[in-house]
């Protein structure tokens, strides 16, 4: 019975977005090596660069993404959503 809902599961999977954001690359950062092992980490398993960074409390962050297509505004259309005390990220391109 499961076997038969794999179809289903695997159509609903390839229509979500599957997005993270870490904190950039930044070698005045103490965290440096640990930031460039997280990202090693993305990238070797299917995340793409998309160009556009973040920054938020303070921090400055990288967005990956598994879309071949990654859109901008959809992301930020996404990021509208939440609801955290503070948060109001700030878009750049590199």
């Amino acid at each position: 019975m499961a076997v038969r809902q794999l179809p289903h599961l695997f159509v609903h999977i390839q229509i979500k977005k599957h997005v993270v954001d870490l904190e950039m690359l930044d070698e005045s950062q103490p965290n440096y090596k640990q930031r460039a092992k997280r990202r090693s980490f993305y990238i070797r398993n299917g995340y793409k660069e998309t160009g556009l960074y973040l920054s938020y409390l303070g921090v400055d962050y990288e967005v990956l993404s598994m879309d071949e297509h990654f859109d901008p505004a959809i992301f930020k259309e996404m990021m509208e959503t939440l609801q955290i005390e503070g948060f109001n990220p700030k878009y750049f391109m590199k």
